[in-house]
């Protein structure tokens, strides 16, 4: 296990949990939990549509997630998104714990990579545009 992937999953998980949701998309309360009072008044007038103030480690990492292969993105959200135990977590997957764990080290992997990737081309960009 990758413990800055691990701790930065967490981070991630408890974002997507605290995001508020249960309204209709395209009602007005929707929208205002989607993007707050001023984002969904920037919207109405300026059809701009304002970023969520996300962290930008839980950014990172939601970007590496959303490029994984699809059985890797359903372990990670599985296993940070979802408030449960392990074994129920591996029997909502229908995987033996062996399996898991191997995805999950996988994923990991999969994402330290990605991060990793994203972060070098950032720093180069920057040099890149301070020059």
């Amino acid at each position: 296990m990758i413990d800055w992937v691990d701790e930065l999953g967490k981070d991630w998980g408890r974002y997507l949990r605290k995001v508020p949701s249960g309204y209709p998309e395209n009602s007005i309360m929707g929208r205002i939990m989607e993007e707050g009072s001023i984002g969904a008044a920037i919207r109405t007038h300026v059809q701009v549509v304002p970023i969520r103030d996300m962290p930008t480690d839980v950014m990172e990492f939601h970007r590496a997630w959303k490029v994984m292969e699809s059985k890797l993105k359903r372990i990670v959200y599985v296993h940070y998104g979802v408030i449960s135990k392990v074994a129920d977590k591996r029997n909502f997957l229908d995987l033996n714990k062996s399996t898991y764990y191997s995805r999950l080290d996988r994923a990991q992997r999969a994402l330290w990579e990605t991060i990793e990737l994203q972060s070098r081309v950032q720093l180069v960009q920057h040099v890149q545009y301070s020059t």
